[in-house]
Parts: structure tokens; sequence; C-alpha cells
């Protein structure tokens, strides 16, 4: 488990992350503040050097991170795939398919076709004055010449054609080679209302990852609560076991001890009740 420190001025969030976390609660400005701290982070936006406004520095287990060594990559329905299918320079597509076409079994079909084009420069030049040059083709060169295409019934289809559901889902299809392949620590957030198996499963099947996911409700088979983060009247982390004593075992259940503070959320987790009135113990 990973500790996430987002850090401006003397204002602190902090979310312990196993996989990923869940973002869960009433207080729905309060989560979008969260998911802003990690946008301004992947902005870059620096502050004057006269201004007294602070910047905002992000931590990950208290080691200060900069955008050389974390990407950070958002999965919402606001996804600009259209755009992405252009494949320039900023294209997430363009980094997913590089990244596939670089992997070693398409190594043989490149240097096929570099044999093949070999061939014909050669039957060229030899009945020519002007020569021809191999060009020595690559998958870079290859990814200039084709144009992507969402297929769906042997139809051509836009994003609009599918479901929010499944358009989360090809997000994170499209991530799963750009994340995997580098060598940087890698944070994805995820803005979708309800996550299932079939997200969740989607999410487990991809490596180097942490998941931040804003939602309304977790249906799925299993569940973790120190996966949950209750965000209602102050943030709750329910990773944290001196949050759970002071605030239900010393508060809720009358100086019950840590297991049963445990237990008393897990139930309320189970049942989907995440606007469970924690006040301060005293």
């Amino acid at each position: 488990m990973i500790s996430i420190c987002l850090r401006k001025g003397n204002k602190k969030t902090t979310i312990s992350v196993n996989k990923y976390k869940y973002l869960v609660g009433n207080n729905n400005i309060e989560k979008l503040k969260i998911i802003r701290l990690f946008d301004e982070f992947n902005t870059n936006l620096k502050e004057p050097k006269d201004s007294n406004l602070d910047t905002l520095k992000l931590f990950i287990n208290e080691k200060q991170y900069t955008q050389k060594n974390l990407n950070i990559i958002k999965i919402d329905y606001n996804f600009a795939l259209y755009q992405n299918f252009k494949l320039q320079a900023n294209s997430l597509l363009l980094k997913s398919l590089s990244y596939k076409l670089s992997n070693n079994e398409y190594i043989d079909l490149f240097e096929t076709i570099e044999s093949v084009m070999e061939s014909i420069c050669d039957q060229f030049n030899e009945d020519s004055n002007i020569k021809i040059i191999n060009p020595h083709f690559t998958y870079s060169q290859f990814l200039k010449l084709i144009e992507p295409k969402l297929i769906a019934d042997d139809e051509i289809i836009n994003e609009y054609n599918l479901s929010i559901k499944d358009f989360i889902l090809l997000q994170l299809d499209i991530i799963k080679p750009v994340v995997e392949n580098n060598n940087m620590t890698n944070i994805v957030i995820i803005d979708y209302p309800i996550i299932g198996n079939t997200i969740l499963n989607s999410i487990n099947n991809i490596s180097n990852t942490y998941f931040i996911i804003k939602c309304d409700y977790v249906n799925t088979i299993e569940c973790n609560i120190k996966d949950f983060m209750l965000i209602n009247e102050f943030n709750f982390d329910l990773a944290c076991e001196e949050t759970i004593y002071d605030y239900v075992c010393c508060n809720i259940l009358n100086n019950s001890n840590i297991e049963e503070g445990y237990k008393y959320m897990n139930k309320l987790i189970t049942n989907k009740i995440y606007t469970v009135n924690l006040k301060t113990h005293n």
C-alpha cells in the first residue's frame, strides 16, 4: 500500500492506496476538489515568483514526484476519443498502438515487410538510372499510415454509439499498454458512477498502476473496506486504523476494539451506506 499526499500550502489530502481507492459519499464537491488536485498537478501550472499563492506538490510515501516520474491519466465520459484517433503527438491512442506494435509478436511481420520493400528497390534499380533507397519500414512509419476506426457488427461507429460503460472499458483497454510498459509511476483517475465486476476485472488486469475512482456506488462481488474513502462532512480513509479507532470504536461504538470497528464499517460498506455520520471523538 502506498500513501499519496497532495499538499498545497498548509492544506493536504492523503489517500492510502493498495491497487485502487473508491471515493464515495454524499459530498460531491469535495470529491471533485480531490480530482481537480490531480488535474492541477497534471497541468504543471506554476505560480509567478512574486505570487503569494502556493504551488501544489504531490508526494508518494513521502517522496516528492513531478511530471517527469509520475504519469497521471484521467478516464471519464469526456475523453476525447475522436481527437485521439487523429494520432497526433499527444494522442494516448498513438502511445498505446506504438507500445503494442513494438512487441516481439510484430517483429517478424515488420521484417517481412522490410524484406519485400528491399526486393522492390533492388528490382527497380536494376533497370533504372534513377535509384530508389529502401526507407527501412518500421512500426513508427506504419503508425503514420494507419487510420484507426471503431467497428461493431462490421460497421464503422463512433464513441457515441457506445454505452458509457463500454466507453470506460475502451479507455481502460487503450491505457493498458501505455502504463504497463513505461518506467514511471502511474495513477489513473476514473470518474464513473457505478463500479461493477466488469470494470473492476478490467482494472485488476492492468499492472504497474494505481487507481483513484470517483463513484457513487460499488457493486462488486467482493470488496475490501480499506479500498474505500468516505467523503461526507470530512474525508475518512478506511485504510487508516487510527481513524477507525478514533471515529468508530471510541465514538460510535463506545470504546470497542479495532476489530469491532472494522466489522461495523464493513457492514455499512456491504450495504452501500456511505453517508454515516462520523463526528470527532472528544
